[in-house]
C-alpha cells in the first residue's frame, strides 16, 4: 500500500472509491452534493485540493491498494499563524477494522508536522461514528470539547466532539 498526494491520476479511482462507498459515507456524515460523484465532480474536487495545496490551506491524500483507492486523508483549514489545522479521513466500507485509517492519520501528522510545521491537529467527529474517535483517541487525540445537536442526518440529531493533538 501507498499513502500518495492526491493528483489527476487518481481521478478514476477516487470516483469509483466514492461511488461504492456513497451510502457507506453517508451514514456517517452529512452527504456530498449529487454533481460530486461524476467524472467532472470528481475533477473539479481534485483541482480545488491542488489549488488549496498550492495556496499552502490544505492537502490531501489518497492510501492505494491494488491501484485502487481504499481510503483518503486530509489536511484542511491550515492556519500557518496558529500552527493548526483540521484532519479528516475516509476509509472504504470493505477496509474497515484494517488498520487504515490508523495509517492514514499517521501520515497526515507527519506531513501536517513536516510539511506544514504544524503545531497542533483537530479532528471534529459525530457521536455516530465511535470507531473514528476511537482512531483518534489510539493516536494520542484528546477530547477538546463537545457540541450537542450540531446536525441532523438521516432524520437523527447528532452531537459532536472536537479532538486535539499537540504535535511535538
Amino acid at each position: 500500500m501507498t499513502f500518495e498526494p492526491l493528483s489527476h491520476r487518481h481521478l478514476d479511482s477516487l470516483l469509483r472509491f466514492e461511488q461504492e462507498n456513497r451510502a457507506w459515507f453517508e451514514t456517517l456524515i452529512s452527504a456530498r452534493d449529487p454533481r460530486f460523484y461524476t467524472r467532472s465532480g470528481v475533477k473539479r474536487h481534485i483541482d480545488s485540493a491542488l489549488t488549496n495545496l498550492e495556496l499552502k490551506k490544505g492537502y490531501s491524500a489518497v492510501l492505494m491498494d491494488a491501484n485502487q483507492v481504499c481510503a483518503r486523508g486530509n489536511l484542511k483549514n491550515i492556519n500557518a499563524k496558529d500552527k493548526v489545522c483540521f484532519v479528516g479521513y475516509r476509509v472504504a466500507q470493505y477496509h474497515t477494522g484494517k488498520g487504515h485509517a490508523s495509517y492514514c492519520l499517521a501520515k497526515l501528522i507527519n506531513v501536517a508536522k513536516e510539511t506544514f510545521k504544524m503545531d497542533e491537529l483537530r479532528a471534529k467527529v459525530l457521536s455516530n461514528n465511535p470507531a473514528s474517535a476511537s482512531v483518534l483517541n489510539k493516536n494520542g487525540f484528546i477530547e477538546l470539547s463537545n457540541e450537542k445537536d450540531i446536525i441532523s442526518l438521516n432524520g437523527e440529531l447528532l452531537s459532536g466532539v472536537t479532538f486535539s493533538l499537540k504535535i511535538q
